[in-house]
């Protein structure tokens, strides 16, 4: 659910900015995020994959491309781990 006040943050992987894409992306590209930002926070690249998993369409196709140097990213079974979590 997004929240009705604009200063509160959205749930983890949420975003009302594009929800109305939610199931309708056959691909989606993300590049260089935790280079950015994995030095604060080093999970980040797990809101990436829960939203994107929200926008695409079934069998759309999500490509990352980032650094290993934080959060595990990279590792096919913590994908598939917080994929599980998250259903």
């Amino acid at each position: 659910e997004v929240p009705v006040n604009k200063d509160e943050k959205p749930p983890r992987g949420r975003w009302p900015e594009v929800a109305h894409l939610e199931g309708r992306c056959a691909v989606i590209h993300w590049g260089s995020v935790l280079t950015q930002l994995g030095y604060e926070n080093p999970e980040v690249w797990h809101s990436a994959i829960i939203g994107s998993s929200r926008l695409l369409e079934p069998g759309g196709l999500l490509v990352m491309y980032d650094t290993e140097k934080w959060g595990d990213f990279g590792s096919a079974t913590a994908v598939a781990d917080l994929l599980c979590r998250e259903k």
